[in-house]
């Protein structure tokens, strides 16, 4: 599991620094590949990750799917980070 985590860690980094090297307000299909990062990060257990990374995805609509994505991963767990995710998806 631990190096399930370091490799979720990495990905996330990784992808951060994808996302900073483009100009935000551009659509891509990396908004979309951040967004599935994002749910799978929160599937592995990594929520504050998860949730910081779809707070990053430039695309409104893109980060609205990220955070639905780490809403649907996260059910049946803890329903804060959950209802947190739904509530950040329309905004």
């Amino acid at each position: 599991m631990d190096r399930d985590q370091a490799r979720c860690l990495r990905l996330l980094d990784q992808a951060q620094q994808v996302r900073e090297l483009e100009d935000g307000s551009v659509y891509s299909t990396r908004d979309e590949r951040l967004a599935v990062l994002a749910g799978a990060l929160a599937r592995a257990g990594r929520i504050e990750d998860a949730e910081r990374l779809a707070a990053t995805i430039g695309s409104p609509d893109i980060r609205a799917w990220g955070y639905a994505a780490v809403s649907v991963a996260l059910a049946g767990k803890d329903t804060r980070p959950v209802l947190r995710c739904a509530e950040q998806a329309p905004e």
